[in-house]
């Protein structure tokens, strides 16, 4: 297994990877031993479906592995780039940061949270403007690595 990457809110060290497909049993598990056999950890992900189809958003261990493997096996997938952002736990915070960033016009590609305390909640965010987003959400902006 690679290093574990990180990310700043300066410079972005770590991209999520989105696997979409038909919505049937085994998409998952397919995904999964294909990163698995190439030594890769899943680190946080979520999975959703509807209308027939699903997706799976994973942050991996190793990004260089993870595209190698994916594309191995025949599994279609996007990257993107994302920031992490740290909001306090209370009502209110994840709709007052994506809120910012629609009053600039930039659109939420991805919401993925990676971290929880009882203390906030980091999201990795990723976004079609990340320079703006930046600038929107700087005060917000974290590090964060699976450790």
């Amino acid at each position: 297994m690679g290093p574990v990457p990180r990310a700043t809110g300066k410079e972005l060290h770590m991209n999520v990877f989105v696997v979409e497909g038909p919505n049937r049993p085994g998409e998952l598990a397919r995904m999964a031993e294909a990163l698995a056999a190439g030594g890769i950890n899943i680190l946080p992900y979520g999975i959703g479906g509807g209308s027939g189809r699903w997706a799976a958003a994973v942050v991996a261990s190793d990004e260089e592995a993870s595209r190698s493997a994916l594309t191995a096996a025949g599994i279609a997938h996007r990257e993107f780039p994302v920031l992490y952002v740290r909001m306090e736990d209370v009502p209110g915070q994840a709709a007052a940061a994506s809120r910012k960033l629609a009053a600039a016009g930039i659109n939420i590609e991805l919401w993925l949270p990676v971290d929880t305390s009882k203390e906030g909640f980091t999201v990795a965010v990723a976004v079609d403007d990340v320079e703006a987003a930046q600038e929107v959400l700087g005060d917000q902006l974290t590090d964060w690595s699976y450790a």
